[in-house]
Formats: structure tokens, C-alpha cells, sequence
């Protein structure tokens, strides 16, 4: 009965996630999964069975080598997701490739993580309590659900680096044990390959490593892991799928900067500027947890959140100056708060939650200096500071990427949800210390979720129906994948001699502007491909003159219409 909650809580999060895991088609990501998994490049550069005038599903799914998988990321995702990819791959082989058993791994991976989050604060924090909160912060955070709905890497990543985080306390020992070592090793190695953003998680145990006391023993294992994950990846960005990867990213962010400056990307994409990096940092810092979810966009703008967070200080330095004794000077700082609030009293409720979120910070911060004090080797303090920095560490590292390369691009979610679950951990001990410490606990709390409710529901409601700006970027909502859908028909209408006629000639937004000569293209005869049995003989042949339509030709010489992609309506 003592797991009995967090199995609850569980089964509750797989609900959330599972309710409408295959409603949508997979998008353009999701199918680089797809297709990177078995080897192709997308565009089909390494099919050479695609580029003959007629072929079948047998020449599509030509054998590929392990080299094939390192090129189609090299040449697809900059050499990320391999570890992933490689799972992906056998997964496929036994359970099939339909978008259900596709992005059902990226569901179990954040299932995994959530109890792992909740294992490793009532292990190394010795409290279930704090456990069981990070694990519900992390269960109904909308971006924690919004990647379990697709087939990408990021919630293995999730899995990763709390393994190895688990790993390191293990090896916060009087003694090293080998096996922690070995099993640190190996997940700091599968993390980095799994995606290059992961590093900021052993840099902030790197960083919180000195910081820790009695820790020389640990010096040799530290530096040993070092040098294996850099010879790792050393080889990776040489020989393995990683050495395209610095120039694919020069030349990305050069055309993401050209489009930024032509204002091309209908505001997908902006110019860096210290007042639009500013307000995109505010935003990830805020919306990077539930308690203070969509507190930025309530603002309407970075100057009220200075207010507000100065407003926070008044509070907190009356409180310190009433705990020493001085009433009057306290009672002053408290007035002067209660005057900002009126003078801002339109947005009152967004100043509570502001005050909330600040306060639940200072008090985490406050057990985190009480941690350091103690004279011991403290996974509790490890666990706690590392929780803390990573927030920031990646924020502060896409921070400097936009600034750097002159554009927006990085500063989204995804890109600093590799602290997502560290955060939770540390909110949660920051909620158990108010509760320890304040009366006003139990109201405080109440209040987070009267107010916080309907915002979280609204975003999970927006996910589920595939219209958030924030996770999800079709409007109207995608139908089930029409490349799935497609392939059944064929199966069903196809007869011997009949030939299925592919559009060869729809290019993208982004190709039309970045490339000159407009060759014939494969994607979409890769993607029906992808869903149609090997051994079926199926002649196809690809249009160069048609953009969307799909045509079964018959023997006969009649041509039915089977899908028309009407441009990107149903390219997603």
C-alpha cells in the first residue's frame, strides 16, 4: 500500500498521454523518426531502388547497413537521435510501424521518468511526500504530455540523464563502487548521442561536483567518465553520424537568419534582440513549471513582470526585517507591497501567483544553503543544486544561441525541457519546505490550483485537440495520417498491372527559397512506402509533374483518383 499513490498517479498520467496518441498524423519530425529508423535518408538520396523509373515496396525497403543509420541522421537531424532511432528500429520489426505503436515508446519513456523522479526524491531526499508532488508537477505539465504524443527522442532523453543523475548519487559514497561507475558511464555516453543538448545535464553535475565536501575519491571517477564521453563523442562528430553536424548547423542558422530578416516564416522565426531575447527568456522561465504556467502572457509584457517580482522583494525583505525584530521598518515594506498591488490591482491575480512562485523559489533556495552546511558528502544537496541549476544553465545557454546567431530559433521549450524534470523536483521541495515552515501552506496550495486549473486544463484540452500554439502548430487539427490511410487503400484496390502514380514535384516553403535546381522528389513515395509491405509487388512510379495528386493507373489506361495532398493541408 506504500506505492499505492504514486501507481495512481501513474495510471493517471498514461491516461492523459494515451487518450488520443494516434488522432493525429505524424508530423515532419515524427516522420524523419520514421524514416531514419530504417536506415533511409529523407529524400531518399541512399534509396537508389526509389530513383529508377518504376519500382515496388520491395525496392524501398532495400537492406540497409549500420553506416546507412549514421548518414540518414547525419544528413536528416545533424547526427541527434541515434540512440533513439536504433531502439525505434527493432521496436518497428516487432510491433509494427502504425502511429500508435510508433509514439507508444515516447508514452513509456515519460511514464518511466515520472516514477524515476519520484524514486529518486524518496531514496536520496528520504521523503515520498516530495516525491509524489514532483512526479503530479511532471504528470500534468502540458509540455511533459505534449512530447509523449510524438515519436521524437526528448522523453528518452528525460530517461537518460535521471539514470545517470541516479548513478552519480550512487557513486556519493565513502567508496566507489565499479558497477555505478560503469552504468554512469554508459548513460552520460547513450545521453550525449541521444541529443546534443543533453551535456548541460553532466556539466551541472560537474558544476555541483565542486561544490561538494569530503569528495576525493570521487575525483578519478569524475575524470574518467570525462574522457570515455569525450572520446565518444570525439569519434561521433569524426567518423560517426555526428560530422556533418557543426556545418549543418552554420548553415541553418544562416538561413533561419535570412528568413528572420525577410520576415519569410509568418513570425515563426524573429530577429535576436536584448529586448526579444529578454522577453522569450521570461517566458521560458515562467512557463517552465505549472504553478507559474502563462504567468508572462497574463503580464503583457516584461516590464509589470519586473513590478511584480520587485513587489516579491518588498514582501521578502519586510519578512526578514519583522524576524529580526524590526516591526516598524517591516511594516512599512509590507504597506509599500500592498500600494503596488492596488496601483496594479488589473493585474492582481497574476501579482499573487508571481508573489507564489517567487516565494516557493526563496524557500527552496533557503533549505538549499542549509543543505551546503552540512559537513558530510550530501546527495541531498547534489540532488537539490543540480535540480536548481539546470533551469537556469539551459536557459542561460539558449539565451546566448539566439544572441549568437541573430535569431529566435532556440529559444523554445524543447530546447531547455532537458531541465523540465529537475525542476520538478526542485518546486516540489520547495512546496514541502513552505509546508514545513508556513501555516499559510494549505492555503497557499489551494489557491495554486483554483487559479492554475483552468489554465493547465485549457493546455492539455489545446494539445489533445492539436490547436496549442505552444506544443502543436496545425490549424485545423491534423486528420489520422493520411500516408497510412493511403497505403490501406492502395492494398485494397491495387490489381496485377495496375501502376500507382506518386506526385514528384511539390517542394516546400523552405526549398523554394534555399534551392536553386528542383530535382524530382521522393518524400512522398517514401512516406506510402513506409506503410506498405515489403513482399507486395506493386509497380509505382513517381510524376514529376504533379504536385499533390495521388492516381492509381489502371491497365486499362483509366486513372482514379486515391488522395489529393492539396498543397500542405495534408503535409504535415
Amino acid at each position: 500500500m506504500r506505492h499505492l499513490p504514486i501507481l495512481l498517479l501513474l495510471v493517471f498520467a498514461a491516461w492523459l498521454r494515451l487518450i488520443n496518441l494516434e488522432k493525429h498524423g505524424l508530423y515532419t519530425d515524427e516522420n524523419f523518426t520514421m524514416l531514419n529508423a530504417n536506415g533511409f535518408w529523407v529524400g531518399g538520396a541512399n534509396q537508389t531502388g526509389l530513383q529508377k523509373d518504376v519500382f515496388t515496396p520491395k525496392d524501398f525497403w532495400e537492406q540497409k547497413n549500420y553506416r546507412d543509420f549514421f548518414e540518414s541522421v547525419a544528413h536528416s537531424d545533424f547526427g541527434t537521435h541515434i540512440v533513439y532511432n536504433g531502439f525505434m528500429h527493432f521496436w518497428m520489426r516487432v510491433f509494427g510501424n502504425n502511429d500508435y505503436m510508433v509514439r507508444l515508446p515516447s508514452v513509456i519513456f515519460s511514464l518511466l521518468s515520472i516514477f524515476l523522479v519520484y524514486y529518486l526524491c524518496l531514496i536520496f531526499l528520504e521523503n515520498g511526500y516530495i516525491g509524489l508532488m514532483a512526479a503530479f508537477i511532471l504528470a500534468v505539465d502540458p509540455f511533459y504530455i505534449a512530447q509523449s504524443n510524438i515519436a521524437r527522442s526528448y522523453t528518452l532523453s528525460f530517461l537518460l540523464v535521471l539514470g545517470s543523475t541516479w548513478a552519480f548519487l550512487k557513486l556519493l559514497k565513502s567508496k566507489i563502487e565499479f558497477k555505478y561507475l560503469i552504468i554512469y558511464s554508459i548513460l552520460i555516453c547513450l545521453s550525449l548521442l541521444n541529443h546534443y543538448l543533453n551535456f548541460l545535464v553532466p556539466l551541472a553535475h560537474g558544476l555541483v561536483f565542486l561544490f561538494l565536501k569530503h569528495k576525493k575519491h570521487i575525483w578519478f571517477a569524475l575524470i574518467s567518465v570525462a574522457v570515455v564521453a569525450s572520446l565518444c563523442m570525439f569519434y561521433w562528430f569524426n567518423w560517426g553520424g555526428g560530422y556533418t553536424a557543426f556545418g549543418f548547423l552554420k548553415d541553418k542558422n544562416a538561413k533561419h537568419l535570412l528568413m528572420a530578416q525577410e520576415a519569410t516564416n509568418n513570425g515563426l522565426i524573429g530577429l535576436s534582440t536584448y529586448e526579444s531575447v529578454a522577453k522569450k527568456i521570461a517566458s521560458l522561465l515562467f512557463d517552465g513549471q505549472i504553478v507559474s504556467l502563462d504567468l508572462y502572457r497574463r503580464f503583457n509584457g516584461i516590464k509589470i513582470l519586473l513590478v511584480a517580482i520587485l513587489n516579491f522583494g518588498l514582501f521578502f525583505v519586510a519578512k526578514e526585517f519583522y524576524n529580526k525584530g524590526k516591526i516598524q521598518i517591516s511594516l512599512i515594506l509590507f504597506f509599500l507591497g500592498l500600494l503596488t498591488i492596488s496601483l496594479y490591482k488589473a493585474y492582481f491575480m497574476p501579482f499573487m501567483i508571481c508573489l507564489i512562485t517567487c516565494w516557493l523559489y526563496a524557500t527552496g533556495i533557503k533549505g538549499l544553503l542549509e543543505e551546503f552546511k552540512k559537513n558530510e558528502l550530501n546527495p541531498r544537496f547534489f540532488l537539490l543544486m543540480t535540480s536548481f541549476i539546470l533551469l537556469f544553465l539551459s536557459v542561460s545557454f539558449v539565451c546566448y544561441d539566439a544572441l549568437k546567431s541573430g535569431h529566435t530559433t532556440s529559444l523554445a521549450r524543447r530546447y531547455v525541457g532537458i531541465s523540465m524534470p529537475f525542476t520538478a523536483i526542485f518546486m516540489a521541495y520547495a512546496f514541502y519546505r513552505f509546508k514545513e515552515t508556513s501555516s499559510l501552506y494549505t492555503l497557499v496550495f489551494l489557491y495554486i490550483i483554483f487559479k492554475q486549473y483552468p489554465v493547465i486544463s485549457k493546455h492539455i484540452n489545446d494539445i489533445w485537440s492539436d490547436n496549442s500554439p505552444e506544443y502543436a502548430w496545425f490549424k485545423p487539427e491534423r486528420i489520422k495520417n493520411p500516408y497510412q490511410a493511403l497505403s490501406s487503400k492502395v492494398l485494397s484496390l491495387y490489381q496485377p498491372g495496375d501502376t500507382l502514380s506518386i506526385p514528384g514535384a511539390f517542394t516546400t516553403v523552405y526549398d523554394d527559397k534555399f534551392v536553386e535546381i528542383k530535382n524530382k522528389q521522393y518524400l512522398d513515395a517514401q512516406l506510402i512506402n513506409l506503410y506498405l509491405p515489403k513482399e507486395k509487388e506493386i509497380l509505382e512510379t513517381i510524376d514529376i509533374k504533379e504536385r499533390n495528386k495521388v492516381f492509381l493507373k489502371r491497365s486499362n489506361g483509366n486513372k482514379e483518383l486515391l488522395f489529393d495532398f492539396e498543397e500542405t493541408k495534408y503535409r504535415y
